[in-house]
C-alpha cells in the first residue's frame, strides 16, 4: 500500500475515532428521564410526582408544551430522581408533553395525562380474586400492570 493512501486512511480513522468519543460523552451527560409515577392525575388538583431516569439530580425545571400544568416545587432524591410538585389548574384534558431541564442539557420528551375524574392507586396485593380491591364508580385508576400480574 503506498504511503499517501495509508496516511489518508490513517487520518480517516483519527478522525471517525474523535467523532464517536465527542459523540459518546456528549450523550453520558444528558439528562435520561424514564418514567413519571403517577403518570396523570385530574385537573385541578395538585399532585406530586416522581421522575425517574438517569442524570436527574440538577434538575432546574419542567418545560411544558401545552398550557395548565405548572411545577409548585422541584427536590432532589438522588442522582436520577427527582420529586416534583404539579398543579393542574384549567389544562385540557389529554396528554401533556414535558422535558426536565438539568444543569447539563434537557431529557428527552414524554407525557403526562389529564383525566376529568379523581384518581385512585392501586393497591397491592390486589391478586386474590376473594379479596380485590374496592374501586367506586367515575374514577381513573392508577397502577401498573407488569407481566403475568393479575390484579382484582
Amino acid at each position: 500500500m503506498p504511503a499517501a493512501i495509508f496516511a489518508r486512511l490513517k487520518n480517516a480513522l483519527l478522525v471517525l475515532l474523535v467523532l464517536w468519543v465527542s459523540t459518546t460523552l456528549a450523550t453520558a451527560a444528558s439528562p435520561s428521564l424514564g418514567a413519571i409515577r403517577p403518570v396523570g392525575a385530574q385537573r385541578g388538583t395538585e399532585i406530586e410526582v416522581t421522575l425517574s431516569g438517569a442524570r436527574l439530580g440538577d434538575a432546574k425545571e419542567i418545560f411544558y408544551y401545552q398550557p395548565g400544568i405548572t411545577t409548585v416545587s422541584l427536590a432532589r432524591v438522588d442522582d436520577n430522581t427527582v420529586k416534583a410538585k404539579l398543579k393542574i389548574a384549567a389544562a385540557p384534558l389529554g396528554l401533556h408533553d414535558l422535558r426536565v431541564r438539568t444543569a447539563s442539557g434537557i431529557s428527552e420528551l414524554r407525557t403526562f395525562s389529564v383525566g376529568a375524574l379523581k384518581d385512585v392507586s392501586e393497591v397491592e396485593p390486589n391478586n386474590d380474586f376473594a379479596a380485590p380491591q374496592a374501586i367506586p364508580m367515575n374514577v381513573t385508576v392508577t397502577g401498573v400492570a407488569d407481566n403475568e400480574d393479575v390484579d382484582y
